[in-house]
């Protein structure tokens, strides 16, 4: 198990500090924001490096915006690992296990403390499906399952793991929850979707095991969690119960929960459908404008509006960041893409202030900080007083109408592209119609929906692009 004594510093100079103090007894990891005042992350980690100190620390660089912003080889070579925010329990703790490579650390531990007798399990002739996007993760797994002579087939994110049950049967499935391309959650979602894997038993693997997990997990359609760091012989006796003495009976309790999951989701839906809203004034805001531009729903406006500003906020300091390493491209982006938004929510001032910025960095000239600062002030006040007038829920429901009819797959997707390209917040709903109404075609909307739901629309507009050519040229 792995233990740290952590301490926290604000910034840069105080991060030098700390660690020049603690030479004799040196720090051995260190978690380093980008974008801080003073000295920004870069900076203090060139610095760190230069350092002449008894041990250098595994440092790995926590930043909101991406991999690909500004990071040259130079910088990749001082690092141990990076973090994109927002950070949980499973992409900590894959950072850390990377940066220590203790693959070798772990099987040995279970060497170590496994007789003979306690590792005895044949599942020769089964096969397992082993769902997880961590290299050293996949190792210490399959290490771990070595002894039991199963077959072990890996798939790196959650379409490959869909492609793979279409290729093969397997007796169980390992799902790790955070992966690139699609979560282990979709991709249950949708295994789930297929009455024939009605019996497949899927057990999800999740840091910390919190309850927040387990109930994704099972609402997903998920059997069974194993929590990470992997416990050789939790994993075991994982292995056995659903391999060897797993019935149809288990899938179905699971199923069930599901259903239910689903049933409370639809009751929530249908409340929701008949709040009751006020409409107060909030400033640099035109509520009456917006509500008619999103059709009349007033709920759903409130919904978007309050997601559009939380979104903003993290996107300013991405803003603010690619200022300092000056990205000036990925610059004009965010406030183009704020601009366009804020314009389709009725938010005037908001959308005026991204114009301003936006012209400055067209001509080639970074906005002052204090402007950005500015507009990190507007959208926190905007979300106070979302939070003291949004919508309340009544008391009684009403029932809601079904689609129904053929879905025309070619409109829906040309609608979705028209309203990405206008900055048209009600993509949001209609990625949902989309996928649904393309879901035998195995298209992956994972990329598109994240990046509409933080409001890129430009990016969206790209992905949406690419992914029509690659259905196109199959």
């Amino acid at each position: 198990m792995m233990k740290f004594s952590p301490s926290a510093v604000s910034n840069g100079q105080e991060a030098l500090s700390a660690i020049e103090n603690e030479n004799i007894n040196p720090y051995e990891l260190v978690f380093m924001d980008w974008n801080m005042p003073g000295i920004n992350g870069i900076e203090t980690i060139k610095r760190i490096r230069a350092m002449d100190l008894i041990k250098q620390p595994k440092i790995i660089l926590v930043t909101a915006y991406g991999r690909e912003v500004g990071m040259t080889d130079d910088i990749q070579q001082l690092l141990d690992g990076i973090i994109i925010k927002p950070v949980n329990p499973s992409i900590l703790f894959d950072s850390v296990m990377g940066a220590y490579d203790i693959e070798s650390v772990k099987l040995k531990d279970h060497g170590k403390n496994e007789n003979l007798e306690d590792i005895q399990l044949d599942l020769s002739g089964k096969s397992v499906l082993l769902v997880e996007d961590n290299e050293t993760n996949q190792e210490v797994a399959m290490g771990m399952m070595e002894p039991f002579n199963i077959n072990i087939t890996v798939a790196n994110n959650g379409q490959e793991a869909l492609d793979k049950l279409e290729e093969n049967t397997f007796d169980l499935v390992l799902m790790d929850m955070q992966m690139p391309v699609m979560d282990g959650i979709t991709a249950t979602e949708v295994i789930r979707k297929n009455t024939q894997y009605n019996n497949l038993p899927i057990v999800a693997m999740t840091a910390n095991a919190m309850e927040s997990d387990v109930q994704n997990c099972k609402a997903a359609g998920m059997n069974d969690h194993i929590g990470k760091p992997i416990d050789f012989t939790i994993l075991k006796d994982k292995l056995k119960k659903y391999i060897l003495e797993f019935t149809s009976e288990h899938t179905k309790m699971s199923i069930i929960d599901n259903q239910e999951n689903t049933r409370k989701k639809e009751l929530t839906a249908v409340k929701e459908f008949n709040l009751e809203c006020k409409i107060d004034e909030i400033p640099g805001i035109d509520i009456t404008l917006g509500i008619s531009r999103i059709g009349g729903n007033t709920v759903k406006y409130w919904e978007i509006l309050e997601r559009f500003i939380i979104s903003q906020i993290e996107a300013m300091i991405n803003l603010k960041q690619a200022m300092i390493i000056k990205d000036i491209e990925t610059a004009i982006r965010t406030a183009h893409s704020l601009r366009g938004a804020a314009s389709n929510m009725a938010a005037t001032t908001l959308s005026a202030m991204a114009k301003d910025m936006e012209d400055s960095l067209n001509n080639n000239v970074y906005p002052e900080e204090v402007k950005v600062d500015m507009v990190i002030e507007h959208l926190q006040t905007l979300r106070k007083h979302i939070e003291a007038t949004k919508p309340t829920v009544a008391e009684s429901a009403i029932s809601m109408p079904e689609q129904t009819g053929p879905v025309d797959e070619q409109f829906s997707l040309e609608m979705l592209i028209s309203m990405i390209a206008n900055y048209d917040t009600r993509a949001l709903e209609e990625i949902q119609r989309v996928k649904h109404s393309l879901i035998n075609h195995q298209l992956d909307f994972n990329a598109i929906e994240k990046a509409i739901e933080i409001f890129d629309f430009d990016k969206a507009k790209k992905l949406t692009e690419n992914l029509v050519d690659a259905a196109v040229n199959k």
